[in-house]
């Protein structure tokens, strides 16, 4: 029997391989949901990334379970073990046995052997000696459950014993089924309620196991500069943090220049040992963020989510910390620190932190850090001073992005070691100037040299300048944009509103990139260097636009404007005709718009995202070329103003997670609207009955939301290609949804009241488009007697055995679908048509369809057989067409009554009917 989830938008991740009969019903029903893999079994054991086989007493009866083993054990040789773990349990056996030392498996593998043959079983018992090796679990029933290594298994210094203080990392974690129910399954599970109704026995092997997933599939690794060159920064940090040490709490103080690689240092360190503590967080840099947020990143990466919901300012942080982390052992990196105060209200003292804790700062002035004695606090800090790199190791890192070699260009090394003496030997300077010599053509080097010279030794702000200079007025520009306002930004929304600003920022960004001025992260965000950053934005202080109404976007802060003792923007913020982008930041106390903002005419974005609005005004109306209304977490907006339907350009309306109550009937009025996200609206518990006039709605999304019924009128949206109702009240979804032709997916799993799919199962052929259905089961489908469906992805359907009044299936155009469970269970069946169903080889078990009467195979290329044809007693009607593997067929005259056509079925070498194939 095996298992594998999967993270959405990645391959296969975890496959669980266990003997059913001895596991099931123990705490394998927490880590599995669903049936045997089948067809897809070995693509998911080579696309996975961590093995999990369960070593029980009947483990080696099952042929299946063996092969299993060594094809893991052929995937991790391939993988070199670097990408492919095995982590094995061993469920009421014992290490020896699985290492072929006892007579348990001895005796199981000699019975395989004339099935199989010697030399097949040999391989299996050599898979079997090597896993045991394995660092894995022991389940014993009287001590705790001990994660253990092989030499020797329970030795005091390899056994490490999870405590109950020690959950799992992340209260709540999505895993996603693949290719066992179907391949579009979701299951979300709280995972401390769900350990508290597991005995305590399972529920502690269960979390260990989670939490060590967690740890190695969802691990949060800090993204690092593609160029890196080692130093011995990182073995004196290492030997001063003492990560294996659990007797006290250790802060440690990374200090030094802004550029030397303090944040580098601190990310390696974070990557590498954060799983050796019970959870993590990284808080980027701090100034730039509000305390009472970043208190919320910290209890959110560290407790979950949940834990945040009751935080109103900054003192219940404090509180929530210090009772959520004091028996836990975390790592936490404080990054960028330039105020005792920041420190104080995210890692104030050592008994916040249970023992074995680490604390990283990263800090330019360690002054700051300092007691009226000018001395370190307390024994448990410490301070690792950052210094310039050698002059070997600054050489070679300047190689690295000026020549993409980690050697000079031959005959150039005592230039570059001038190069290097000029502009001093910081990381960010000698990577920002390596990229500027790697554009700079050699005639041009020399100039480049005595510009640099004359630059005041060692300022980096007039060294990054340089490079700045090199820059045309658009390149300029859009750094400048990006300093003030795209920092941490998709950059699918910088582009828009560049585009709409009459900007073409492509060209522009490859060279911000290639002068490494900019980089763009894995989420596809912006990220600049904080000196960099300081930089652009004093750039602009300085230049000072002389007319403000020129300004394309606004990101409002203390020091835009003289707000610092006001909770509203001034009126004259309407003066700023020229203005695209509009945003005010998570943190900022702003809790209203000016009336004025009715008059930001050229207005395309507005982002008030997690913000503290709590009203928009009226005037909001008048936003003609509005397109995002970008309201996410907006925990003090309760509604919107009518006038909202009067923004006739908007094509996203984003209230995720807000605490929205109703939405306006002239929602209706939105011609153009295309995305309504209200995932998570807890607070919304219907729709208005004008959401089906929405005629360009492309995207609805519901999970998780309040909203308990739909309106009729959805059948409307006949542009609408994604609905999203799962973890909803909603039970029914209106008949008149069925006829819409342009759906695409249909998420409806995981509803408590029933799956409201079932409502319009009868009209599902009409969904022609549709290529992804969510579904947990078919049990809420018992009624159906009419089930069609096409162009599908799924490799394998739910199991069809509990439709028990189903009596017409019609599956078209399923790509990738190989089998169909429970198909030959479905007794009252009468019309059962299969086509374009390219994969599928075999239909099998048919005997008890006693009822079919029409059977309708067309276009199936790779089916060789029909089981049981012969025993269907009513069957009157059989069409086949083009299933050219098809070996054998009906006998014309042996059915004076059975109507047969077929066509193209070139390999049925004899018109027999076989009762089994």
């Amino acid at each position: 029997m095996a298992s594998s989830t999967n993270t959405l938008g990645m391959g296969f991740e975890a496959f669980l391989s266990f003997r059913g009969l001895d596991t099931r019903n123990n705490f394998i029903n927490c880590l599995y949901i669903g049936q045997k893999i089948g067809g897809s079994l070995l693509r998911a054991l080579t696309d996975s990334q961590i093995y999990i086989p369960i070593f029980s007493k009947g483990f080696t009866s099952s042929s299946w379970c063996l092969r299993e083993i060594a094809h893991m054990i052929d995937c991790t040789s391939k993988s070199g073990g670097d990408k492919k773990q095995i982590l094995p349990i061993f469920f009421d056996v014992e290490p020896d046995d699985v290492k072929l030392k006892t007579e348990l498996y001895i005796d199981a593998l000699s019975k395989h052997k004339k099935k199989y043959g010697s030399h097949e079983v040999k391989r299996w018992g050599d898979a079997l000696v090597e896993v045991s090796t394995r660092v894995g679990w022991k389940l014993e029933r009287k001590e705790p459950y001990s994660r253990t290594g092989s030499q020797p298994y329970f030795s005091s210094g390899s056994v490490r014993v999870p405590g109950k203080s020690n959950p799992v990392a992340h209260p709540y974690f999505t895993i996603k089924i693949i290719s066992i129910v179907t391949e579009y399954s979701y299951v979300k599970m709280d995972s401390n309620l769900l350990f508290e109704k597991l005995s305590p026995f399972y529920g502690e092997l269960t979390k260990l196991i989670v939490r060590e997933l967690l740890l190695k599939l969802k691990g949060k690794n800090r993204p690092l500069p593609d160029h890196l060159v080692e130093t011995d920064d990182l073995k004196c940090v290492e030997k001063l943090l003492d990560v294996d040490s659990n007797d006290h709490v250790q802060f440690l103080i990374i200090h030094g220049v802004g550029g030397i690689g303090k944040s580098t240092l601190a990310s390696i360190i974070f990557n590498r040992f954060q799983s050796k503590f019970d959870c993590s967080s990284f808080l980027d840099d701090v100034p730039c963020q509000g305390l009472l947020d970043m208190q919320k990143k910290l209890l959110s990466d560290t407790l979950g989510s949940a834990s945040i919901d009751e935080i109103h300012d900054i003192n219940d942080g404090i509180d929530c910390i210090r009772r959520g982390l004091s028996n836990k052992k975390v790592l936490v990196v404080v990054d960028n620190v330039d105020e005792k105060r920041q420190l104080d209200k995210l890692a104030g003292r050592c008994n916040w932190f249970g023992f074995g804790s680490r604390i990283i700062i990263t800090i330019r002035d360690k002054s700051i850090m300092l007691d009226k004695d000018n001395q370190m606090p307390l024994n448990n800090y410490l301070a690792y001073p950052m210094m310039e790199m050698p002059i070997d190791r600054a050489i070679q890192l300047f190689s690295k992005h000026a020549f993409r070699s980690d050697t000079p260009l031959e005959g150039c090394y005592n230039f570059l070691k001038e190069v290097v003496s000029s502009i001093g030997r910081l990381p960010l300077t000698l990577e920002v100037v390596g990229s500027l010599f790697a554009n700079t053509v050699r005639s041009k080097w020399d100039e480049t040299l005595e510009d640099l010279k004359q630059v005041p030794h060692r300022r980096i702000r007039n060294t990054l300048m340089m490079s700045i200079k090199k820059l045309d007025d658009r390149e300029k520009a859009i750094f400048l944009d990006i300093a003030c306002f795209c920092i941490g930004e998709d950059k699918t929304y910088a582009y828009y509103m560049w585009h709409s600003s009459g900007y073409s920022p492509h060209s522009a960004i490859d060279v911000l990139l290639l002068m490494s001025l900019i980089k763009i992260d894995e989420f596809n965000r912006f990220w600049m260097h904080d000196e960099i950053r300081d930089l652009g934005r004093y750039i602009v202080k300085e230049e000072n636009f002389e007319d403000p109404g020129e300004r394309r976007w606004v990101r409002i802060d203390e020091n835009t404007l003289d707000i610092q003792s006001s909770n509203k923007l001034p009126e004259t913020l309407g003066n700023l005709k020229s203005l695209t982008k509009f945003e005010i930041p998570f943190h900022h106390h702003i809790v209203q718009l000016p009336y004025s903002i009715g008059e930001l005419e050229s207005l395309i974005q507005l982002d008030l995202r997690a913000s503290r609005i709590s009203i928009l005004p009226d005037s909001i109306g008048r936003l003609k070329n509005l397109k995002h209304l970008l309201l996410s977490q907006c925990k003090n907006l309760h509604e919107l103003p009518g006038s909202i339907g009067k923004l006739e350009s908007l094509v996203e309306l984003d209230l995720k997670f807000s605490k929205i109550f109703v939405l306006p009937n002239s929602i209706g009025r939105l011609k153009n609207l295309k995305h309504l996200l209200l995932f998570e609206c807890k607070n919304l518990h219907e729709l208005p009955v004008s959401i089906g006039e929405l005629e360009s709605l492309v995207e609805l999304d519901l999970k998780l939301s309040g909203i308990s019924t739909l309106p009729d009128s959805i059948g409307n949206l006949k542009r609408l290609k994604v609905i999203k109702v799962s973890f909803t009240k909603i039970h029914t979804i209106p008949w008149a949804l069925g006829g819409v032709e342009t759906l695409e997916e249909l998420d409806a799993s995981f509803c408590p009241y029933g799956s409201p799919i079932s409502t319009v199962s009868r009209k599902i052929s009409g969904f022609s488009s549709l290529h992804t259905l969510k579904i947990a089961n078919f049990s809420d489908f018992q009624s159906l007697s009419v089930f069609s469906i096409s162009g599908c992805l799924m490799p394998i359907l739910p199991n069809l055995s509990c439709l028990k009044r189903l009596q017409e299936l019609r599956l078209h155009e399923f790509p990738k679908l190989k089998e169909i469970p429970g198909l030959g269970e479905v007794e009252s069946l009468k019309f059962l048509q299969i086509s374009e169903c390219g994969v599928i080889e075999k239909l099998s078990n048919l005997s008890k369809l006693k009822n079919l009467m029409h059977l309708e195979l067309l276009f199936c290329k790779k089916l060789r057989a029909i089981e049981a044809l012969k025993e269907l007693y009513s069957l009157k009607n059989v069409k086949i067409i083009d299933c050219m593997s098809l070996k054998s067929l009906p006998d014309k005259s042996t059915f004076t009554k059975l109507s047969i056509d077929w066509t193209s079925c070139r390999k049925a070498a004899k018109l027999t009917i076989q009762s089994t194939v």
